[in-house]
């Protein structure tokens, strides 16, 4: 049976890990800075205090009822030699021998069940508690979404020709997760994938994202989550709440510039961020104008539109691996 001094230990050694855990979030200040940063940090302590306090805690009771226990099987070893020597009183006929004996039986007896019981407390409260693992992975998405949301329309490119505007949307979306503006050859693109590319965001264009993001060695860093998974503006916000980047297709005069007018069209556009108040944010690849179509806030309001009856709905759901 280990004891408490090893499990004391042990903790100290998680302490020193979250430790480093947090000075190297804080370190991350010489390279990155604004509100996705502070987002990081924010969320970072929130996991490191209220994870470690619950850890430490169950850790300590687990070492209590490790000590307890050593404890326990001496009073254990104790308890047999008293009945052992109480045998050989009453065989004897010791009476003296006997109530002495008798008295260490009762006392030892006592000290067992005390401890025992303590033992039970002391696991009870080690195992307590449960720690959601998925509250994690919303500080890792809710970093990713106040990033893109910072930064996304620095992503925004224009279509090389009229026809292209589902790659460039996906190219544009990869380009948001990595950070980086690495794909910008929409019309070259286009080309390789047949000229089809119309169809990817829909049930018939099969996995067309999922094998372009295989075909440039992305698989590692980005993961397609989702095909013709999008068909409303609710389902939009929340795959945008988890930091998700969403190729999304429609139909109709749903399409709003930055200028707050709208256009006619069939075509695909790149949602990149959601704000606090559900305002939804994405680059138009349309025309060769950046500042009236990137960074276009869709309201609620639009967002119903944009998905309304008669539109023609698909999509493509990008994360970050």
């Amino acid at each position: 049976m280990i004891s408490g001094g090893t499990v004391s230990s042990d903790l100290n050694n998680l302490q020193a890990a979250f430790d480093n855990y947090n000075s190297t979030i804080n370190g991350l200040s010489s390279v990155w800075s604004g509100p996705s940063y502070d987002n990081l940090v924010s969320c970072s302590e929130e996991f490191s205090s209220n994870y470690l306090s619950v850890i430490k805690g169950e850790m300590e009771a687990f070492s209590s009822a490790c000590d307890f226990y050593n404890q326990y099987l001496i009073a254990k070893e104790n308890l047999n030699i008293s009945k052992d020597h109480y045998n050989e009183a009453v065989r004897v006929k010791d009476s003296s021998s006997i109530q002495k004996y008798n008295n260490e039986i009762s006392r030892y007896q006592t000290e067992v069940n005390d401890l025992k019981s303590q033992i039970i407390s002391c696991l009870e409260t080690a195992s307590s508690s449960k720690l959601d693992y998925s509250n994690f992975s919303n500080i890792v998405h809710n970093t990713y979404s106040a990033s893109h949301l910072e930064n996304g329309k620095n992503f925004w490119q224009p279509q090389g020709n009229g026809d292209n505007c589902g790659i460039t949307a996906l190219m544009v979306a990869v380009n948001t997760i990595l950070g980086e503006n690495v794909y910008t050859d929409n019309v070259g693109e286009w080309k390789n994938l047949g000229c089809y590319t119309e169809t990817m965001g829909w049930s018939s264009g099969n996995d067309m994202a999922k094998r372009w993001v295989h075909s440039h060695g992305l698989d590692d860093k980005i993961e397609v989550t989702g095909v013709q998974n999008i068909h409303s503006r609710e389902e939009l916000q929340e795959h945008l709440r988890k930091g998700e980047v969403v190729v999304a297709s429609s139909s109709g005069k749903v399409f709003k510039l930055a200028d707050g007018s709208t256009v006619d069209r069939n075509h695909y556009i790149t949602f990149y961020a959601i704000d606090e108040d559900g305002n939804c944010y994405a680059n138009d690849s349309a025309r060769s104008d950046s500042s009236n179509y990137s960074g276009i806030k869709y309201t609620p309001e639009d967002l119903d539109r944009f998905y309304g009856k008669g539109c023609a709905n698909g999509s493509v759901t990008l994360q970050a691996v």
